[in-house]
């Protein structure tokens, strides 16, 4: 007998969608300070993988946070426009499911959490 399609999504790493109260964690991430890339870009960017690759959906909050961040004040290059859009797609499909609602409102709810930059510049 093979295995059901859940289980077979366990053994390969595929983790649950997460909870509601996570994806308000997730805001909050979103909310929080940015790290900037310092002047070392390539370990920068070594690091900004790791998280997007680590499934864990904080460390890819992290990722769109500070590359959303940079992009707004120095702007980023393509390989990292590339990354933020990978990062941003996670995101939106998680909140989907994890607060039924449309990829549309995803997309304004993460629009919505992200700081602006004249927010930044009072903190």
């Amino acid at each position: 007998m093979e295995p059901s399609p859940a289980a077979s999504a366990v053994e390969l790493g595929v983790r649950p969608v997460i909870s509601r109260n996570k994806a308000k964690q997730v805001f909050a991430t979103l909310r929080s300070e940015p790290q900037e890339a310092g002047s070392n870009w390539s370990r920068w960017y070594k690091v900004l993988t790791e998280k997007i690759n680590s499934g864990d959906i904080f460390q890819v909050a992290e990722v769109i946070r500070d590359l959303d961040y940079a992009q707004k004040v120095k702007g980023i290059s393509p390989a990292l426009k590339r990354m933020l859009a990978k990062a941003r797609l996670i995101i939106i499909s998680e909140l989907q499911f994890s607060l039924d609602i449309s990829e549309d409102e995803a997309v304004k709810k993460l629009e919505r959490a992200l700081p602006k930059i004249d927010e930044m510049a009072e903190v």
